[in-house]
C-alpha cells in the first residue's frame, strides 16, 4: 500500500502542474490583457449574486471547511466567477464529459514545549519537539451526482524526549478515500471518511491533533435547506505510525445526527 500511496502522490503532483495555468505576461502601461483581470476589476460579491456589471470578475471569498470534502466550488465554473487562494485554477478544473476536479491541501507545523506534563519527578520532565502535518487531496465530480474523494495525511514528530503518542506521527496514508452519489437531497457514502457533528464535543476528527480521526462505512444524508440527517455506520481505523492503517473489526461506531436551524 505504501506504493499505491507514493503512486498516487505522484499523480496528484501531476494533476495539479497540469492545472496550475501560468500567469500570463505583465499588461503594457494603461491596462491589462482582456483575458487577466486587474485587482481593481475585481468586486467581493456574495455567493447568491447572480449578477454583475458587464466586463467585471465577480471574486467570491474561499471558504475553506474542517471536512475538506465539505467544500463546494462548482461556483467557479460560472463565466467571470474567481476566488482568492492561491491557484484558483485548481479549484475548479473542467475535465469535460460533464466531469469537474478540484485539488487542495494543507501544510502544518508546530513547534510544542512541554513542561511536567505526566506530573512526576521522573526525567524527562520536560520535552520539547516539532510536529508537521500534510495534507493533500483530490475531490472527481460528476454532473449526474456520481463523486470520488481521495485525501492523503503525512503527520511526522522529530527531536522529541519522551515517547511520542498515538496522535503525533502518520507517516503516509489514506485519510479519506470515499465514492458518493447524492440526487434530490438524499447523498449516500461509502468508504473511508472523517466524521464531524455539531460542537464537536463528541464526534470529532481531531483537528488539535496531529494525526486526525478517521472512520471506515457507509453513510446517508438527507437534507433540504433548513435541516439535515446523517444515518451512519463505521469502524473506527487504527493509526499504524509506519504501515497502512486498517479498522478496529472488533468495534462499530454507528448512530443518526439531526441538525436543523432555529428560525
Amino acid at each position: 500500500m505504501r506504493q499505491l500511496w507514493q503512486a498516487s502522490t505522484l499523480l496528484l503532483t501531476l494533476a495539479l502542474t497540469l492545472a496550475w495555468t501560468p500567469p500570463a505576461a505583465a499588461p503594457p502601461p494603461g491596462g491589462g490583457s482582456a483575458g487577466t483581470p486587474r485587482f481593481s476589476d475585481l468586486v467581493i460579491v456574495d455567493d447568491e449574486t447572480d449578477t454583475d456589471e458587464e466586463g467585471e470578475t465577480k471574486l467570491v471569498p474561499a471558504k475553506f471547511n474542517n471536512l475538506r470534502f465539505e467544500e463546494d466550488w462548482s461556483h467557479l465554473g460560472e463565466p467571470g466567477v474567481t476566488t482568492n487562494p492561491w491557484f484558483p485554477e485548481m479549484k475548479h478544473v473542467d475535465m469535460g464529459d460533464e466531469w469537474t476536479a478540484s485539488f487542495g491541501g494543507q501544510l502544518r507545523y508546530r513547534y510544542m514545549d512541554e513542561y511536567n506534563k505526566n506530573l512526576m519527578k521522573t526525567s524527562p520532565r520536560n520535552n520539547r519537539y516539532n510536529l508537521s502535518r500534510v495534507r493533500a487531496h483530490a475531490d472527481l465530480r460528476h454532473s449526474s451526482g456520481f463523486r470520488v474523494f481521495v485525501e492523503g495525511l503525512d503527520a511526522r514528530i522529530w527531536d522529541e524526549d519522551k515517547p511520542a503518542l498515538g496522535i503525533d506521527r502518520n507517516n503516509a496514508d489514506f485519510q479519506n478515500a470515499f465514492v458518493e452519489y447524492g440526487s434530490n437531497g438524499i447523498t449516500g457514502r461509502v468508504g473511508r471518511m472523517e466524521l464531524q457533528q455539531g460542537a464537536q464535543r463528541l464526534i470529532s476528527p481531531l483537528d488539535w491533533g496531529n494525526t486526525r480521526r478517521t472512520f471506515q462505512g457507509g453513510l446517508v444524508r438527507v437534507k433540504d435547506e433548513s435541516q439535515k440527517t446523517d444515518i451512519f455506520w463505521t469502524r473506527p481505523i487504527m493509526v499504524d505510525a509506519r504501515d497502512y492503517d486498517t479498522t478496529d473489526s472488533s468495534r462499530s461506531f454507528a448512530g443518526a445526527y439531526h441538525s436543523f436551524d432555529a428560525m
